[in-house]
């Protein structure tokens, strides 16, 4: 009783849902065609009028040749109608529009950055908000790279190791979320791995325990002795069998030897790892955990994991992630914009120098050679019990990223471990995120040795210890005091199993 005719048109079709997560004549102009609705010709505005009556099914980026057949009934309909000339309508059933590059891609990958902005939007203006224009940080070109890899990449290498799915996280050094792509298909399911999900990271999660470590004193060049340990009924082993002897901090991160990972753990206790967690933006961490969260135990968030990452990639300044740029009503009066705050420090300066170093040579000649792309990077590999999930975290100081793989049942791998798939897709994403960047080092780290750090007064000892440690790794562990010499490995580690 209150709107004309017109005025009810443009509330459906400024509303309406036009395919490839969609909704709006505006957005599925920009969508499909890369423009304004205002700037559509008539063959592009008949062939979106065509959609609404099956906006799934007739999506342009999936059924072309359908979408097609009815807009020549809508241009006919125009004819008849007398709004165009028969001429008119020869040059636009001959003028078949041309998709912009971004709507050639799988519109589930934009789908899940969708879900989680709307989300965001909610939080920002409630839900009874008028019709906005919301701008987003992501990055259409890496957003279509992330899919487009993730699948590649799971439906070879992974279907052959036994993994059916992966989740990829990008954001640069702002915290500007670029990329967020949560499954293989949003058609197929819009579950986004990238946020919802929690997974155990295995040794991805390494890098905390060895940072809360050198808050302790703990230095790269000091040595631990990797043999066997037994805590309770807890006998962690490394992965492969074996023990190297006495080794540096560095060497057991860039390997990821297990039971040095354990012992430094101990070295930090519970409360300091929760803490530095905490620090780091890691919600899902207890504030006092088990020894298991040497391995990587507890469940956490790819998108987490990635923004734990990067306080290393800042020096040590924590940047909390974002998507929803800016936010204004149709007619342009501005809502919110999002203001950058400046980074809160979570790290010493010269203790992050020291972590970065190390995680480099985790990508030149350690766990995670297979994501090493020519420029420098820092990571960690993971994999967690039962090769149920593979991680690969990385960063350069332009980007940082994550990459999972593993199975929406949980259904173990054929022994993927994080430095074969994972590393492999985060690669080749990391290759198109960078090409048109100049190759830069780290500009804040601190020169070697680090200043005011004193070296552990243990490594004499430890060092005189790896002398003798060709015999046997029993006897080596046997003469550290704080750690029995056991054999026994249970199956899995035990979740109770306190400081």
């Amino acid at each position: 009783k209150m709107l004309s005719k017109d005025e009810v048109l443009e509330l459906y079709i400024n509303r309406t849902f036009f395919g490839a997560s969609t909704y709006g004549i505006d957005g599925a102009s920009r969508t499909y065609f890369g423009k304004p609705a205002s700037q559509l010709t008539l063959a592009e505005a008949a062939l979106l009028a065509s959609l609404p009556k099956a906006p799934s099914r007739m999506a342009l980026n999936h059924n072309m040749v359908g979408a097609l057949a009815r807009q020549r009934l809508v241009l006919e309909n125009m004819r008849q109608e007398g709004w165009i000339t028969a001429e008119e309508m020869e040059t636009a059933v001959a003028d078949t529009p041309r998709l912009s590059p971004t709507a050639l891609g799988n519109d589930g990958d934009m789908g899940y950055a969708l879900d989680y902005a709307t989300t965001e939007v909610l939080k920002l203006v409630g839900p009874n908000s008028p019709d906005l224009m919301v701008r987003l940080t992501i990055d259409p070109r890496l957003q279509l790279a992330g899919g487009q890899v993730l699948r590649q990449v799971v439906g070879t290498t992974g279907a052959a190791a036994g993994a059916s799915q992966g989740a990829l996280v990008a954001m640069s050094s702002d915290g500007a979320i670029r990329t967020m792509v949560g499954g293989l298909d949003y058609s197929q399911s819009v579950f986004n791995r990238a946020v919802q999900a929690r997974r155990q990271p295995g040794s991805s999660f390494k890098p905390f325990v060895y940072a809360a470590a050198l808050e302790k004193g703990v230095m790269p060049t000091d040595v631990r002795v990797d043999g066997p340990v037994k805590f309770g009924d807890w006998a962690p082993e490394n992965y492969g069998g074996g023990y190297r002897g006495a080794v540096t901090v560095e060497t057991a991160l860039m390997l990821s030897i297990n039971t040095v990972a354990v012992k430094l753990a101990q070295e930090a206790g519970g409360p300091a790892i929760g803490e530095l967690a905490k620090r780091f933006g890691l919600t899902t961490i207890p504030s006092n955990p088990n020894l298991s969260i040497a391995l990587g135990a507890y469940e956490v968030p790819l998108i987490e994991m990635v923004s734990g990452f990067q306080v290393f990639q800042l020096g040590g300044n924590r940047v909390t992630p974002y998507m929803v740029d800016e936010i204004k009503t149709v007619g342009g009066a501005p809502v919110y914009q999002h203001l950058t705050a400046s980074p809160v420090p979570a790290y010493d300066v010269a203790r992050a120098s020291m972590m970065v170093k190390m995680m480099k040579k985790v990508i030149s000649g350690g766990t995670g050679t297979r994501a090493n792309f020519g420029r420098p990077a820092a990571g960690k590999t993971g994999t967690s019990q039962n090769w149920r999930d593979a991680w690969f975290i990385g960063f350069t100081p332009d980007y940082v990223a994550g990459v999972w793989v593993g199975n929406d049942d949980e259904k173990p791998m054929n022994k993927v471990t994080g430095g074969i798939v994972s590393a492999e897709i985060w690669r080749r994403f990391m290759m198109v995120a960078h090409e048109n960047l100049p190759a830069r080092d780290f500009d804040w780290l601190l020169p070697d040795p680090v200043p005011e750090m004193e070296a552990d007064p243990r490594n004499a000892f430890y060092e005189e210890l790896s002398g003798d440690f060709a015999a046997t790794a029993r006897d080596a562990q046997a003469a550290l005091p704080d750690a029995p010499v056991e054999t026994k490995t249970p199956d899995k580690p035990a979740d109770d199993i306190p400081f």
